[in-house]
Protein backbone atom coordinates (compact mmCIF):
# COMPACT_ATOMS: atom_id res chain seq x y z
CA UNK A 1 0.00 0.00 0.00
CA UNK A 2 1.78 3.17 -0.87
CA UNK A 3 2.57 5.91 1.49
CA UNK A 4 0.31 8.23 0.06
CA UNK A 5 -2.65 6.05 1.23
CA UNK A 6 -1.35 5.31 5.00
CA UNK A 7 -0.93 9.47 5.42
CA UNK A 8 -4.84 9.94 4.08
CA UNK A 9 -5.65 7.24 5.84
CA UNK A 10 -4.89 8.54 9.55
CA UNK A 11 -6.16 12.17 8.35
CA UNK A 12 -9.36 10.32 7.61
CA UNK A 13 -9.31 8.73 10.95
CA UNK A 14 -9.15 11.93 12.84
CA UNK A 15 -12.21 13.51 10.70
CA UNK A 16 -14.13 10.66 11.66
CA UNK A 17 -12.46 11.56 15.30
CA UNK A 18 -13.83 14.68 15.02
CA UNK A 19 -17.19 14.50 13.11
CA UNK A 20 -18.54 10.89 15.02
CA UNK A 21 -16.88 13.29 18.44
CA UNK A 22 -14.69 9.76 18.51
CA UNK A 23 -15.99 5.89 19.32
CA UNK A 24 -15.20 4.08 22.29
CA UNK A 25 -13.62 0.77 22.46
CA UNK A 26 -15.74 -2.53 22.49
CA UNK A 27 -15.91 -6.30 22.81
CA UNK A 28 -17.94 -8.96 21.22
CA UNK A 29 -17.68 -10.71 24.59
CA UNK A 30 -19.34 -7.41 26.47
CA UNK A 31 -20.99 -9.82 28.85
CA UNK A 32 -17.11 -10.15 30.51
CA UNK A 33 -16.13 -6.72 30.55
CA UNK A 34 -18.85 -5.19 32.30
CA UNK A 35 -17.28 -2.28 33.53
CA UNK A 36 -17.22 -0.97 30.18
CA UNK A 37 -21.37 -1.47 29.59
CA UNK A 38 -22.46 0.01 32.87
CA UNK A 39 -20.91 1.36 36.10
CA UNK A 40 -23.97 -0.50 37.98
CA UNK A 41 -22.23 -3.98 37.19
CA UNK A 42 -19.86 -3.38 39.71
CA UNK A 43 -19.95 -5.62 42.19
CA UNK A 44 -22.95 -7.92 40.86
CA UNK A 45 -21.53 -11.41 40.73
CA UNK A 46 -21.19 -14.16 43.04
CA UNK A 47 -17.89 -13.97 45.15
CA UNK A 48 -16.02 -11.30 47.16
CA UNK A 49 -13.71 -10.13 44.71
CA UNK A 50 -13.11 -10.17 40.57
CA UNK A 51 -10.25 -10.29 38.71
CA UNK A 52 -10.36 -9.56 35.00
CA UNK A 53 -8.91 -8.88 31.53
CA UNK A 54 -9.60 -8.82 27.78
CA UNK A 55 -7.39 -8.37 24.80
CA UNK A 56 -8.76 -7.91 21.21
CA UNK A 57 -6.65 -7.51 18.29
CA UNK A 58 -9.03 -6.22 15.16
CA UNK A 59 -8.61 -5.94 11.34
CA UNK A 60 -4.92 -6.83 11.40
CA UNK A 61 -4.92 -7.35 7.74
CA UNK A 62 -5.74 -3.66 7.00
CA UNK A 63 -3.16 -0.60 8.32
CA UNK A 64 -5.66 0.48 10.81
CA UNK A 65 -5.29 -2.39 12.82
CA UNK A 66 -6.89 -1.92 16.61
CA UNK A 67 -5.57 -3.57 19.51
CA UNK A 68 -7.52 -2.91 22.79
CA UNK A 69 -6.66 -4.58 26.62
CA UNK A 70 -8.73 -4.25 29.62
CA UNK A 71 -8.24 -5.00 32.88
CA UNK A 72 -10.79 -4.43 36.06
CA UNK A 73 -10.89 -5.41 39.76
CA UNK A 74 -14.19 -5.07 41.98
CA UNK A 75 -15.16 -6.34 45.76
CA UNK A 76 -18.06 -5.69 47.94
CA UNK A 77 -18.52 -4.10 51.57
CA UNK A 78 -20.73 -5.55 53.44
CA UNK A 79 -22.55 -3.14 55.98
CA UNK A 80 -22.72 -4.70 59.38
CA UNK A 81 -26.16 -3.71 60.64
CA UNK A 82 -27.69 -4.06 57.64
CA UNK A 83 -29.22 -7.04 55.55
CA UNK A 84 -30.98 -4.89 52.72
CA UNK A 85 -27.80 -3.20 50.80
CA UNK A 86 -24.20 -3.67 50.45
CA UNK A 87 -21.32 -1.37 48.31
CA UNK A 88 -19.03 -2.26 45.56
CA UNK A 89 -16.15 -0.41 44.23
CA UNK A 90 -13.26 -1.12 41.89
CA UNK A 91 -10.51 -0.18 39.34
CA UNK A 92 -10.77 -0.14 35.64
CA UNK A 93 -7.95 0.01 32.85
CA UNK A 94 -8.39 0.44 29.55
CA UNK A 95 -5.90 0.41 26.38
CA UNK A 96 -6.51 0.98 22.87
CA UNK A 97 -4.31 1.26 20.28
CA UNK A 98 -4.90 2.16 16.54
CA UNK A 99 -2.82 2.11 12.94
CA UNK A 100 0.69 3.51 11.92
CA UNK A 101 -0.11 7.02 13.76
CA UNK A 102 -0.23 4.92 17.45
CA UNK A 103 -3.42 6.48 18.07
CA UNK A 104 -3.47 5.73 21.60
CA UNK A 105 -6.55 5.91 24.29
CA UNK A 106 -5.35 4.97 27.78
CA UNK A 107 -8.47 5.78 30.28
CA UNK A 108 -7.82 4.88 34.12
CA UNK A 109 -11.62 5.01 36.50
CA UNK A 110 -12.70 4.27 39.73
CA UNK A 111 -16.20 2.68 39.87
CA UNK A 112 -18.42 2.91 42.78
CA UNK A 113 -22.32 1.33 43.52
CA UNK A 114 -25.08 0.73 46.15
CA UNK A 115 -26.74 -2.58 45.43
CA UNK A 116 -30.69 -2.52 47.38
CA UNK A 117 -31.68 -6.07 48.28
CA UNK A 118 -35.40 -6.22 47.63
CA UNK A 119 -35.25 -10.09 48.33
CA UNK A 120 -33.46 -12.69 47.99
CA UNK A 121 -34.64 -13.00 44.20
CA UNK A 122 -34.55 -9.13 43.19
CA UNK A 123 -31.51 -6.91 43.49
CA UNK A 124 -31.25 -3.07 42.19
CA UNK A 125 -27.68 -1.07 41.26
CA UNK A 126 -27.15 2.27 40.98
CA UNK A 127 -23.22 2.46 39.58
CA UNK A 128 -21.05 5.72 39.17
CA UNK A 129 -17.45 5.91 37.26
CA UNK A 130 -15.10 8.43 37.46
CA UNK A 131 -11.67 8.90 35.44
CA UNK A 132 -9.26 10.28 33.46
CA UNK A 133 -8.36 9.99 29.72
CA UNK A 134 -5.29 10.54 27.83
CA UNK A 135 -5.13 10.64 24.07
CA UNK A 136 -1.84 10.40 21.70
CA UNK A 137 -0.49 9.82 18.46
CA UNK A 138 2.98 9.58 17.00
CA UNK A 139 4.00 11.31 13.82
CA UNK A 140 7.08 8.96 13.48
CA UNK A 141 5.65 6.12 11.03
CA UNK A 142 3.46 8.26 8.78
CA UNK A 143 4.12 9.76 5.38
CA UNK A 144 2.62 12.83 3.94
CA UNK A 145 2.28 14.03 0.42
CA UNK A 146 3.78 16.99 1.06
CA UNK A 147 7.08 14.42 0.94
CA UNK A 148 6.84 13.36 -2.16
CA UNK A 149 9.23 15.30 -4.56
CA UNK A 150 7.71 15.12 -7.74
CA UNK A 151 11.22 16.33 -9.38
CA UNK A 152 12.75 12.95 -8.20
CA UNK A 153 9.10 10.94 -7.90
CA UNK A 154 10.18 9.68 -4.95
CA UNK A 155 9.12 9.95 -1.68
CA UNK A 156 11.82 11.99 0.55
CA UNK A 157 12.05 11.55 4.73
CA UNK A 158 13.59 15.11 5.70
CA UNK A 159 11.12 17.17 3.96
CA UNK A 160 8.56 18.14 6.13
CA UNK A 161 4.98 17.06 6.07
CA UNK A 162 3.44 20.67 6.13
CA UNK A 163 0.71 19.62 8.92
CA UNK A 164 0.28 21.38 11.82
CA UNK A 165 -0.86 19.72 14.75
CA UNK A 166 -1.39 22.11 18.24
CA UNK A 167 -0.56 19.12 20.29
CA UNK A 168 0.14 15.27 20.74
CA UNK A 169 -1.30 14.66 23.18
CA UNK A 170 -3.78 15.63 25.93
CA UNK A 171 -6.28 14.60 28.50
CA UNK A 172 -9.63 15.01 30.38
CA UNK A 173 -11.36 13.45 33.05
CA UNK A 174 -14.70 11.56 32.60
CA UNK A 175 -17.27 10.56 34.35
CA UNK A 176 -20.53 8.01 33.72
CA UNK A 177 -23.00 6.42 35.45
CA UNK A 178 -25.54 3.28 35.29
CA UNK A 179 -28.54 1.05 36.86
CA UNK A 180 -29.01 -2.48 36.97
CA UNK A 181 -31.88 -4.79 38.11
CA UNK A 182 -30.65 -8.63 38.84
CA UNK A 183 -33.43 -10.80 38.96
CA UNK A 184 -32.23 -14.72 40.74
CA UNK A 185 -33.73 -17.98 41.39
CA UNK A 186 -31.89 -19.87 44.28
CA UNK A 187 -30.48 -22.37 42.31
CA UNK A 188 -27.63 -20.31 41.35
CA UNK A 189 -27.67 -21.26 37.24
CA UNK A 190 -30.71 -19.08 36.94
CA UNK A 191 -30.75 -14.95 36.81
CA UNK A 192 -31.07 -12.31 34.28
CA UNK A 193 -29.64 -8.68 34.49
CA UNK A 194 -30.91 -6.06 32.78
CA UNK A 195 -29.63 -2.02 32.45
CA UNK A 196 -28.45 1.04 31.57
CA UNK A 197 -25.16 2.44 31.36
CA UNK A 198 -25.02 6.29 30.39
CA UNK A 199 -20.93 6.84 29.80
CA UNK A 200 -18.91 10.91 29.15
CA UNK A 201 -21.93 12.27 31.12
CA UNK A 202 -19.59 15.96 30.60
CA UNK A 203 -19.05 16.07 27.00
CA UNK A 204 -15.25 16.81 27.32
CA UNK A 205 -13.30 18.22 24.60
CA UNK A 206 -10.64 16.48 22.57
CA UNK A 207 -8.91 17.84 20.21
CA UNK A 208 -5.40 17.83 18.10
CA UNK A 209 -5.78 21.35 16.38
CA UNK A 210 -6.77 24.44 18.45
CA UNK A 211 -10.12 26.28 16.69
CA UNK A 212 -11.79 23.19 16.52
CA UNK A 213 -15.13 22.38 19.01
CA UNK A 214 -14.49 18.48 19.09
CA UNK A 215 -16.41 16.68 22.00
CA UNK A 216 -16.74 13.14 22.94
CA UNK A 217 -20.34 12.48 22.35
CA UNK A 218 -21.90 10.52 25.54
CA UNK A 219 -22.61 6.94 24.65
CA UNK A 220 -25.88 4.82 25.67
CA UNK A 221 -25.89 1.08 26.61
CA UNK A 222 -28.54 -1.16 27.47
CA UNK A 223 -28.14 -4.98 27.70
CA UNK A 224 -30.04 -8.10 29.10
CA UNK A 225 -27.39 -10.96 30.35
CA UNK A 226 -29.41 -14.27 31.42
CA UNK A 227 -28.21 -17.74 31.98
CA UNK A 228 -30.87 -20.36 32.60
CA UNK A 229 -30.89 -24.18 33.79
CA UNK A 230 -32.17 -26.48 31.97
CA UNK A 231 -30.94 -29.73 33.52
CA UNK A 232 -28.48 -30.58 35.84
CA UNK A 233 -25.58 -30.55 33.46
CA UNK A 234 -26.84 -27.49 31.07
CA UNK A 235 -27.20 -24.30 30.99
CA UNK A 236 -28.57 -21.96 28.43
CA UNK A 237 -27.14 -18.35 28.08
CA UNK A 238 -28.47 -15.76 25.99
CA UNK A 239 -26.79 -11.97 26.01
CA UNK A 240 -27.51 -9.08 23.92
CA UNK A 241 -26.01 -5.57 23.77
CA UNK A 242 -27.14 -2.17 22.27
CA UNK A 243 -24.79 0.63 22.14
CA UNK A 244 -25.37 4.28 20.56
CA UNK A 245 -22.93 6.99 20.43
CA UNK A 246 -23.71 9.94 18.36
CA UNK A 247 -24.87 8.87 14.85
CA UNK A 248 -23.19 5.41 15.35
CA UNK A 249 -24.89 2.22 17.06
CA UNK A 250 -24.14 -1.60 17.04
CA UNK A 251 -25.73 -4.70 18.13
CA UNK A 252 -24.43 -7.86 19.69
CA UNK A 253 -26.89 -10.94 20.71
CA UNK A 254 -25.95 -14.63 20.86
CA UNK A 255 -26.20 -17.32 22.61
CA UNK A 256 -24.47 -20.33 24.26
CA UNK A 257 -25.03 -23.83 25.78
CA UNK A 258 -22.61 -24.36 28.91
CA UNK A 259 -22.02 -28.22 29.70
CA UNK A 260 -20.85 -28.85 33.12
CA UNK A 261 -18.80 -31.67 33.05
CA UNK A 262 -17.66 -32.16 36.78
CA UNK A 263 -19.98 -30.46 39.72
CA UNK A 264 -18.45 -31.93 42.27
CA UNK A 265 -17.41 -28.93 44.99
CA UNK A 266 -13.62 -26.75 44.29
CA UNK A 267 -13.37 -29.25 41.37
CA UNK A 268 -15.93 -27.58 39.21
CA UNK A 269 -15.44 -27.77 35.30
CA UNK A 270 -18.03 -26.55 32.44
CA UNK A 271 -17.55 -26.38 28.69
CA UNK A 272 -19.25 -23.40 27.00
CA UNK A 273 -19.92 -22.56 23.07
CA UNK A 274 -21.76 -20.30 21.67
CA UNK A 275 -22.22 -17.95 18.67
CA UNK A 276 -22.71 -14.09 18.70
CA UNK A 277 -23.95 -11.72 16.04
CA UNK A 278 -23.20 -7.91 15.67
CA UNK A 279 -24.84 -5.49 13.47
CA UNK A 280 -25.71 -1.73 12.99
CA UNK A 281 -28.88 -1.22 13.86
CA UNK A 282 -29.12 2.29 12.23
CA UNK A 283 -27.84 1.61 8.81
CA UNK A 284 -30.70 -1.36 8.30
CA UNK A 285 -29.32 -4.03 10.20
CA UNK A 286 -26.87 -4.67 7.80
CA UNK A 287 -24.33 -7.67 9.91
CA UNK A 288 -21.06 -6.94 10.75
CA UNK A 289 -19.73 -10.39 12.08
CA UNK A 290 -20.26 -13.71 13.33
CA UNK A 291 -18.61 -14.76 16.42
CA UNK A 292 -17.88 -18.18 17.04
CA UNK A 293 -16.91 -18.40 21.22
CA UNK A 294 -15.62 -21.37 23.34
CA UNK A 295 -15.10 -20.92 26.99
CA UNK A 296 -14.00 -22.73 29.66
CA UNK A 297 -14.77 -22.64 33.29
CA UNK A 298 -12.89 -24.64 36.27
CA UNK A 299 -13.64 -23.54 39.47
CA UNK A 300 -13.40 -19.98 40.21
CA UNK A 301 -11.23 -19.22 36.67
CA UNK A 302 -13.36 -18.47 33.30
CA UNK A 303 -11.13 -18.23 29.82
CA UNK A 304 -13.09 -17.36 26.87
CA UNK A 305 -11.60 -17.21 23.02
CA UNK A 306 -14.01 -15.30 20.48
CA UNK A 307 -13.11 -14.86 16.58
CA UNK A 308 -15.06 -12.09 14.65
CA UNK A 309 -15.50 -13.40 11.34
CA UNK A 310 -16.11 -9.79 9.36
CA UNK A 311 -19.29 -10.41 7.07
CA UNK A 312 -19.52 -6.54 6.27
CA UNK A 313 -18.55 -4.84 3.13
CA UNK A 314 -15.62 -4.69 4.47
CA UNK A 315 -14.45 -8.09 3.89
CA UNK A 316 -13.10 -7.00 0.43
CA UNK A 317 -10.21 -5.66 2.30
CA UNK A 318 -9.61 -7.91 5.51
CA UNK A 319 -11.05 -11.32 3.55
CA UNK A 320 -13.49 -11.83 6.32
CA UNK A 321 -10.75 -11.64 8.99
CA UNK A 322 -12.23 -9.64 11.65
CA UNK A 323 -9.95 -10.74 14.55
CA UNK A 324 -9.72 -12.47 17.81
CA UNK A 325 -10.86 -11.51 21.46
CA UNK A 326 -9.78 -13.68 24.42
CA UNK A 327 -11.62 -12.83 28.20
CA UNK A 328 -10.04 -14.11 32.11
CA UNK A 329 -11.40 -13.96 34.94
CA UNK A 330 -11.24 -15.09 38.48
CA UNK A 331 -13.70 -14.76 41.28
CA UNK A 332 -12.46 -15.23 45.36
CA UNK A 333 -14.73 -16.26 47.99
CA UNK A 334 -13.42 -15.53 51.21
CA UNK A 335 -14.26 -17.82 54.38
CA UNK A 336 -15.54 -15.36 57.14
CA UNK A 337 -15.03 -15.91 60.50
CA UNK A 338 -17.85 -17.79 62.61
CA UNK A 339 -19.22 -14.81 64.05
CA UNK A 340 -19.64 -13.06 60.70
CA UNK A 341 -22.62 -14.48 59.04
CA UNK A 342 -22.29 -11.69 55.54
CA UNK A 343 -22.62 -13.77 52.40
CA UNK A 344 -22.63 -12.56 49.25
CA UNK A 345 -26.46 -12.31 48.15
CA UNK A 346 -25.89 -12.43 44.59
CA UNK A 347 -25.56 -16.06 42.76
Amino acid sequence: MSSKITSNLFLFMLLILGRLGAQDLHYSQFYHSPLNINPGLTGVYNGDCRISANWRNQWRNVPVNYQTFTAEYDSKYYFKRSEKSFLGYGLQLNYDKAGDSKLQYLNLSLNGSYNYIINPRNIITGGLQLGYVQRSFKLDDLKWDNQFDNNIGSYVATLPNGENFSRLKFGFFDASVGANYRWQKPSKRTKIDFGLGYFHLTQPKQNFIDGKDIKLSSRLSGYVMSSFKLTNGLDLLVNALYQKQNQQDEAVGGAAVRIHLNQRPAKELALQLGLNYRANPGNSFVGDALIPTIEVHYTKWHVGLSYDINISGFKEATNGRGGPELSMSYRCINVKPLKENKICPIF
